[in-house]
């Protein structure tokens, strides 16, 4: 989480909707525990994360009517200490940041990545787990909102000068400020009558991975996940019920690979949520798929069937 506080930010309230969204997504609940039962220092959050790096972070633009008591403005989410801020405009001003003027009419929840952490354990297998934590956030906001509300996508000066942001490639002007880059990859428009619904609140609050072991008691019958334990070297995988994948020509054009892999996470995470409604199927995404010379599986989901109260692993297995 960026250091928001040193740059003048100050914590205000949430409360009503944007409290109740907020802690939906991001709430954080018991570590997670390892297969000896020992602890891990990782949260468990409702939305997963590749390699439970987080590198979602979330921000608000409140419009010109106010939301629930916030005044207009540009505010950002302490994920970790579960605290909205409201950004100073005088302070990023002096600091050659520039926030829109002109206030914006709807609200706006926007999600950015923090690259370092991911990018420090995937290299260069990171960017497209960028994109895949930021569609899982996105579908979790319309699931909770139960509505397919449309998305501004990055990166790009639009999504940029919503936040008032520098390009994270000018480095000076995020570490003169003590921070570091952060990219701007969905802004969501909120309608006036918005809200959380309970029941898919409680359906994404009980959302959990099963646990590897919980796949190797399942007894292989199914020939695709088979295969895809071959190909990716996981042999827990050839223990699912049934597998979902998502594919794309390895040389198709760098616009069609990018729009793929949106659409790909996005149907994955909807999937993923709405078995947590159901209760019918759980789901554990995968990632980190070799391609092969004439197709990349870019994201699949393995399914057990049926719901058992199982602690989640601290990796979702999306590396």
């Amino acid at each position: 989480m960026n250091p928001w506080r040193r740059s003048g930010a100050t914590p205000v309230s949430a409360e009503g909707r944007i409290e109740d969204l907020l802690c939906a997504l991001w709430h954080m609940g018991d570590r997670h525990l390892r297969d000896d039962g020992s602890v891990t220092d990782i949260a468990r959050r409702p939305i997963p994360s590749a390699g439970a790096t987080y590198a979602v972070h979330t921000h608000l633009i409140v419009g010109t009517d106010g939301t629930d008591g916030l005044e207009p403005g540009h505010y950002v989410y302490d994920h970790d200490r579960g605290q909205l801020l409201r950004r100073d405009s005088a302070r990023e001003t002096a600091a050659g940041w520039e926030l829109p003027h002109r206030p914006f009419i709807d609200s706006r929840v926007v999600f950015s990545v923090q690259p370092g952490r991911s990018f420090g354990r995937y290299r260069h297998r990171a960017w497209p787990l960028w994109i895949a934590d930021a569609a899982y956030a996105l579908e979790a906001v319309r699931f909770l909102l139960d509505t397919d509300l449309p998305g501004v996508f990055g990166p790009g000066p639009e999504i940029r000068a919503q936040l008032g942001m520098p390009p994270a490639a000018e480095t000076d002007a995020w570490l003169r400020r003590g921070m570091v880059p952060e990219i701007p990859l969905v802004s969501i428009g909120l309608s006036s009558s918005w809200a959380v619904a309970p029941q898919r609140r409680h359906a994404l609050a009980r959302r959990r991975s099963p646990k590897l072991v919980d796949f190797v008691r399942n007894p292989v019958h199914n020939t695709n996940a088979a295969r895809l334990a071959e190909l990716t070297g996981q042999a827990w995988i050839a223990h699912a019920d049934r597998i979902e994948t998502w594919e794309v020509a390895p040389r198709a054009p760098a616009e069609t690979i990018y729009d793929s892999l949106w659409h790909a996470h996005s149907a994955a995470a909807r999937l993923c949520y709405n078995a947590a409604l159901s209760q019918k199927v759980r789901c554990r995404p995968v990632s980190g798929i070799p391609a092969a010379a004439e197709s990349w599986t870019m994201h699949a989901v393995a399914m057990l069937d049926g719901i058992e109260d199982t602690e989640e692993e601290p990796d979702d297995d999306r590396p």
